[in-house]
């Protein structure tokens, strides 16, 4: 009851401060904003503009637009936002006085920022009104820095390669070569999503150096990577994804690619690999989940589109393949199989699903009771390994067709 009651309280409190948000401030209250424009104090005129955009006070502007000029660049880029909410007739006019005066400042003034930077900053301001004139300081600012990246430099260059075609060429190299070697793995990162976004299959060759080669040791970049290339449909991402589990330095993401491999491909090879892997994994967490992984695995549902006669011809192979496992043992029995996997391919072939649905029902019956009677004295074998992939391609199969009468089933 007493948290019931809480709960109900820490609502109406919430109502009430929303109200309150939500009021509007008298006119003395907004004028006395304004007027902390003026204070000596960074944080206070910091404070000031951001409540003018809180509050929505348009009559600011004239202020704004007059006392930019009194403040740090910091604050200056503060208030070209309020001015660019408020849709200020003169914010172009500003962005480019500061860029034409950046040069006058002191290292001591402006400390985080020299005069480049601010330059590169305001055009940043500037391309939000479609403004493109001052594009040189981006790549002024990229080469004299490299391999350290700008923040606001590199965000303009995929908004160069949108809208400035004849330098479109001119960024798409720098995204590339901050790909490859910025020096941050922030900045590598925002290349690889970039150039994602502009140039998919294109960028293939990147992701596939990236996915091997990046040096972040914490592996986010090239997990980012491999989604990408799973996004693009990359023709040899299951190779890929067996070598970077041999390969990959953080264990974390050992894990992750295991599980890729089973997850998004599943087939009795896959299973097999990851399985071999398992007793040389190094780190004791990776081992653990990756052996969880191999536990739960269940053969993937195959896609609807793939007929039923492929679904049996597939699962014929599946059981060659568990038979050069040694996951599947006797060879009497593996007769046996085959013959049912025959039958049922003759019978579908025919028209007749019914008896199709039981010669595979017999082939599962047969393969379960061999799985769970180790004890029974002859040589006929079954890993779970084997029964996993064989019961249930065999139920997959059994899903597509017509369930026989109940004297027809056995």
């Amino acid at each position: 009851m007493k948290i019931k009651l809480l709960i109900i309280l820490l609502f109406i409190t919430q109502i009430f401060t929303s109200l309150d948000y939500c009021q509007d401030l008298t006119n003395e209250e907004r004028q006395a904003i304004i007027a902390k424009l003026d204070s000596a104090s960074f944080r206070i005129r910091v404070g000031a503009i951001n409540d003018i955009v809180k509050y929505q006070i348009a009559e600011a502007v004239p202020s704004i637009e007059a006392k930019i000029w009194k403040q740090e660049p910091s604050v200056q880029f503060q208030f070209i936002d309020a001015l660019l909410i408020f849709d200020s007739s003169r914010a172009r006019e500003i962005i480019l006085k500061i860029i034409d005066s950046a040069g006058n400042y002191s290292l001591r003034e402006f400390a985080l920022q020299d005069s480049v930077q601010i330059r590169v900053h305001a055009t940043w301001y500037l391309f939000k009104l479609n403004d493109y004139s001052t594009v040189n300081y981006v790549f002024k600012m990229l080469e004299r820095d490299k391999p350290k990246t700008d923040y606001w430099a590199l965000d303009l260059l995929k908004k160069i390669i949108l809208n400035v075609p004849d330098l479109a060429d001119s960024a798409k190299a720098e995204l590339h070569r901050i790909l490859r070697t910025g020096n941050f793995h922030s900045d590598r990162y925002r290349a690889l999503r970039d150039l994602f976004d502009l140039y998919g299959q294109e960028i293939i060759p990147d992701l596939t150096y990236i996915i091997r080669s990046d040096p972040d040791p914490q592996g986010s970049i090239r997990i980012r990577a491999m989604m990408y290339l799973f996004q693009l449909q990359y023709p040899l991402m299951q190779s890929l994804l067996r070598e970077r589990l041999t390969n990959e330095v953080a264990a974390p993401y050992r894990e992750v690619f295991a599980e890729s491999l089973l997850v998004h491909f599943g087939a009795a090879s896959d299973y097999k690999y990851v399985s071999d892997y398992l007793p040389g994994e190094p780190d004791t967490t990776t081992r653990l989940l990756v052996n969880l992984a191999l536990q739960s695995f269940l053969p993937p549902i195959p896609k609807s589109d793939i007929s039923t006669q492929t679904l049996i011809d597939s699962l014929i192979q599946i059981e060659d393949e568990v038979q050069a496992y040694s996951w599947l043992g006797d060879q009497n029995l593996v007769i046996e199989l085959d013959s049912n996997l025959t039958n049922a391919k003759n019978y579908l072939l025919s028209g007749d699903s019914s008896n199709c649905y039981r010669q595979i029902k017999i082939f599962q019956h047969k393969l379960d009771e061999e799985y769970r009677d180790s004890l029974d004295g002859d040589t006929k074998r079954v890993t779970i390994e084997g029964w996993k992939f064989l019961y249930y391609n065999a139920q997959y199969i059994l899903a597509r067709l017509s369930v026989p009468p109940p004297q027809n089933r056995h």
